[in-house]
C-alpha cells in the first residue's frame, strides 16, 4: 500500500486520549485539522520529508460513523540517535555517519467529534502538548510561528474526570511529594496493588498528591466469541498531562467504540452514596488535592521555596534512555538556593508574597519576592521581582538566578504555613492528620542544668571573628557553644527518659562523613545515644521553622545504618585521626580514646537500647503550646500550620526510628521556665520542669 493510501481502516490506535468540551467541537476540530501543517512547524524536532504538494502532514480522508465525524493525519519525524556523536569536526571519527543516520518515528494524530466532546488522539507526546495547548488557549507556539484557532474548547475538568474514572478498586497510583525534600521521604513514588485504597498510609501519604492512577470499577460487556462476558472498566488518568487511556485496539472501529463509552461514563457516572466512607469515595485517599485559585486569597505565611522537579538524568532512569540534553538544569538547580528565614518582606506585599534570599554557594546574591497571581481557575502563575541585589548585576551568579527565574515559572515550588502548597502551578491545600509530635525536651537557655549560660546561635568552639571563624575541637567544654552544652550536661541529655544517666561515655563525631555530632553510651544502663546539634540561625522566637528540623533530621536518617553496632565500632574506628582521637569525656574523669570507646561500645552489641536525640534549639515552648492551644480550639492562628507541618516531619521520623527499635527526642527552648527564673531570681535551672522536681530532696 502506498503511504498516501493509509485510512482509518489502516490504523488501530492505543486509546490515550485528551478531551474536551466545548458549544461548536465540530468548528473547532475542523480549525485545529487545518492547521496541522502549520502547528507541525512549531515542534521542536519538524516532521521531515514533504511530498508532493510540499507538506510535512499526509491527511487521510474525513469518516463519519456512529454519531462520530473523525480527522486524521500522520508525519514522519527523523533524527540522529541519542547515542550518536554529533561531532563532525576535523579529525572526528563517524562525522559522516551522523549525516545519514537517523532515526524514523512515523506519528498520528486523530481528532473526533462527538455530541459536544471532542476527543484527541496524538502519538507523539510534543504533538499531544501542542495541540492541547492551541485547542485549550486558542493559540500555540512562539513568535511569528503561532498558530491560532477563532473556537477553542475547554478540557474537561478535573473533578470530572476524577469523579468519573478514579474510582473503584484503585490498582496503580503515581505520587508527587509537596514536601520539603527530605532524605525522610521519597520525593515521587509509583505503587501498584489489588486496591491501594486500603494500602496506602494515611499519615504517611498526607504529603504527597497523586497525578496518575489506573483504576477497575463498574461492569462492561464484551462480545466475545457469539457469547457475552464481563469484565469491570479498566481507565488511567494522567492529571499532568491531561490524558484518559484503556487499551490497545485491533480495528479503528473499537477506537470508536471505547471513545463513545468513556463519553458515556463521563456524562453518566454512577453516584455515590452519601454516607461512603473517604475510602469508598472517587480519588485516591489521603492524598493532597488540588483546589481552585478562587482561594489564593487564604495564603499565608510562606516558609519556603524550592525547585524540585525532575533533572534530566532522573527522567533517563526513568524512561530507560537517554534523552534531549537541551532539558538540563542549569548552574543554579546546582548550586543556587532560596532561604526565606530571615529575609525581610515588603511592608505593602500581599499575604501570598514570600520574600527569599537568593544563595548561590554560599553567597548571597539577592533578595526575590515570589508573588503567585491566577492564571485560570486550576492554574496558578508565579511573579518574581528582584529587591536588593548583594552582588553587581552582571556576576555570574546574578545570571545564572535570571536565567533560572526566566524559564522555572511553573516548576518553583511555594509551601506556606497556612497549609498551602504551588508546585507545578497547581494550588494544593494539605490536610494534616492531628497528631501532635509530643517528645519534646524543653531546655532553658541560657542556664543550662550545669548553671552555666550558653548560646543559641553558637553551634561549636570557635577562634577568630566574622567568616574567618576556624573550629577548635580541643576547646570543647570550655565555652559557651552548644557542643560545650553538650559536653557539660552529657548526664542530663544523653537519657531516653527522665533518669540522669550517672555513668556515660561521650564521643565527638563531628566533620565531613559523621556517624553523629556526639555518641554516647551508658555502661550500666546499656543504652546508645546520637546527639545531632545544629544552631538557631535565623527567625523569631514566636514562629516555627520546618526546613531547619528537616535538614538536621535528614542527617540522622543518612545514618541508619550505624544503629547496626557491628558497622557503628568500625565506622568509629575508620574515622579516627589525630584530631579527634582524643575527644572522648568519661563521667568519672578517666582519660580514655575512640579505641577503647568501640571497644566498650562492643561488648553490649546486641542489648543496648538506641536512642537519638535532635538539639536543634529553633521552636519555643510558648510559640509551639500557643499553636497546640489554637489549633485544638478550632482557631486558625499563623502558626497552627507551621506547628501542624513540623509535627508530620518530627512524628514521621519518630515512626521510622520506632520501626528499627529506637527511641527520639528533639530539644525545645523552654522560654516560659526561664521567663519564671527571671522573675524569681533565682539560680536554679533544670533541663524539663519535671526532671526538676524529681532531683530535689
Amino acid at each position: 500500500m502506498a503511504t498516501s493510501e493509509i485510512t482509518f481502516a489502516n490504523i488501530r490506535p492505543h486509546v490515550t486520549l485528551n478531551l474536551f468540551r466545548g458549544s461548536d467541537c465540530a468548528a473547532t476540530a475542523k480549525q485545529v485539522f487545518d492547521k496541522l501543517e502549520r502547528l507541525a512547524g512549531t515542534l521542536p524536532v519538524a516532521p521531515t520529508h514533504p511530498f508532493q504538494d510540499h507538506r510535512h502532514i499526509v491527511p487521510m480522508t474525513r469518516a463519519v460513523a456512529e454519531g462520530i465525524t473523525s480527522y486524521g493525519a500522520w508525519y514522519t519525524v527523523e533524527k540522529p540517535p541519542t547515542w550518536l556523536r554529533e561531532d563532525s569536526s576535523p579529525g572526528s571519527t563517524g562525522s559522516s555517519a551522523t549525516a545519514t543516520l537517523l532515526d524514523v518515528a512515523n506519528h498520528l494524530v486523530v481528532l473526533m467529534v462527538y455530541q459536544k466532546y471532542l476527543g484527541v488522539y496524538a502519538s507523539q507526546d510534543a504533538m499531544r502538548s501542542r495541540l492541547v495547548e492551541l485547542i485549550e488557549v486558542g493559540e500555540a507556539g512562539e513568535g511569528r510561528a503561532t498558530v491560532r484557532i477563532d473556537t477553542p474548547a475547554e478540557t474537561v475538568t478535573r473533578d470530572e474526570i476524577e469523579f468519573a474514572f478514579v474510582r473503584g478498586n484503585t490498582k496503580s497510583a503515581w505520587l508527587e511529594g509537596l514536601h520539603v525534600p527530605t532524605v525522610l521521604k521519597a520525593d515521587r513514588k509509583i505503587l501498584s496493588g489489588p486496591n491501594l485504597r486500603y494500602a496506602l498510609d494515611h499519615f504517611g501519604e498526607q504529603t504527597f498528591t497523586y497525578t496518575a492512577a489506573i483504576s477497575e470499577f463498574g461492569q462492561r460487556n464484551l462480545q466475545v466469541a457469539a457469547s457475552r462476558k464481563s469484565e469491570p472498566h479498566r481507565v488511567g488518568v494522567s492529571h499532568s498531562k491531561k490524558t484518559l487511556w484503556t487499551r490497545s485496539t485491533k480495528a479503528f472501529d473499537e477506537f470508536i467504540a471505547e471513545f463513545k463509552t468513556l463519553i458515556a461514563l463521563l456524562t453518566n457516572p454512577t453516584a455515590i452514596a452519601v454516607n461512603v466512607s473517604d475510602l469508598e469515595r472517587p480519588g485516591v485517599p489521603f492524598v493532597a488535592r488540588p483546589v481552585t485559585t478562587q482561594t489564593l486569597t487564604e495564603l499565608s505565611d510562606g516558609f519556603d521555596i524550592g525547585y524540585e522537579a525532575p533533572t534530566t538524568p532522573e527522567l533517563e532512569l526513568l524512561a530507560g534512555e537517554a534523552l534531549d540534553r537541551t532539558l538540563s538544569a542549569g548552574p543554579w538547580s546546582q548550586q543556587g538556593r532560596f532561604v526565606v528565614e530571615g529575609a525581610t518582606r515588603r511592608s505593602a506585599a500581599p499575604d501570598s508574597e514570600i520574600a527569599a534570599e537568593a544563595y548561590y554557594g554560599d553567597q548571597r546574591v539577592a533578595t526575590v519576592s515570589f508573588r503567585p497571581i491566577r492564571r485560570t481557575d486550576q492554574t496558578v502563575d508565579i511573579l518574581h521581582r528582584v529587591d536588593s541585589y548583594g552582588v553587581r548585576k552582571d556576576d555570574p551568579a546574578v545570571v545564572a538566578l535570571d536565567r533560572s527565574l526566566a524559564k522555572r515559572n511553573t516548576n518553583l515550588t511555594l509551601r506556606y504555613g497556612s497549609g498551602h502548597v504551588i508546585q507545578n502551578g497547581v494550588l494544593y491545600t494539605l490536610h494534616f492528620r492531628d497528631v501532635i509530635f509530643d517528645r519534646w525536651h524543653w531546655t532553658s537557655f541560657p542556664a543550662a542544668p550545669d548553671g552555666k549560660p550558653y548560646k543559641l546561635t553558637d553551634e561549636k568552639p570557635t577562634t577568630g571573628k566574622g567568616k574567618k571563624k576556624i573550629y577548635v575541637p580541643d576547646q570543647i567544654g570550655k565555652d559557651h557553644s552548644l557542643f560545650c552544652y553538650v559536653r557539660n550536661n552529657a548526664a542530663d541529655l544523653i537519657s531516653p527518659d527522665d533518669r540522669p544517666s550517672g555513668d556515660w561515655w561521650l564521643l565527638c563525631d563531628d566533620g565531613a562523613g559523621e556517624i553523629a555530632d556526639f555518641i554516647a553510651l551508658d555502661t550500666k544502663r546499656l543504652f546508645v545515644t546520637f546527639v545531632h546539634v545544629k544552631a538557631w540561625k535565623d527567625g523569631k522566637e514566636s514562629t516555627i521553622s520546618v526546613t531547619p528540623y528537616s535538614e538536621v533530621i535528614a542527617q540522622a536518617i543518612k545514618n541508619l545504618r550505624s544503629f547496626d553496632q557491628n558497622v557503628l565500632g568500625k565506622a568509629i574506628h575508620d574515622r579516627t585521626t589525630d584530631v579527634n582521637s582524643e575527644l572522648v569525656w568519661r563521667a568519672d574523669g578517666v582519660m580514655i580514646d575512640r579505641k577503647k570507646f568501640a571497644a566498650k561500645l562492643d561488648e553490649f552489641r546486641h542489648g543496648a537500647q538506641r536512642h537519638v536525640l535532635i538539639l536543634q534549639p529553633r521552636t519555643h515552648r510558648k510559640a509551639w503550646e500557643k499553636a497546640v492551644h489554637a489549633h485544638r480550639s478550632g482557631q486558625d492562628a499563623a502558626q497552627v500550620g507551621r506547628m501542624r507541618q513540623l509535627s508530620a516531619l518530627l512524628s514521621g521520623a519518630e515512626s521510622i526510628f520506632q520501626k528499627l527499635g529506637a527511641t527520639m527526642a528533639v530539644m525545645g527552648v523552654d522560654d516560659q521556665a526561664a521567663a519564671a527564673s527571671a522573675v524569681s531570681s533565682s539560680s536554679t535551672s533544670s533541663l524539663t520542669p519535671s526532671r526538676a522536681r524529681k532531683r530535689r530532696p
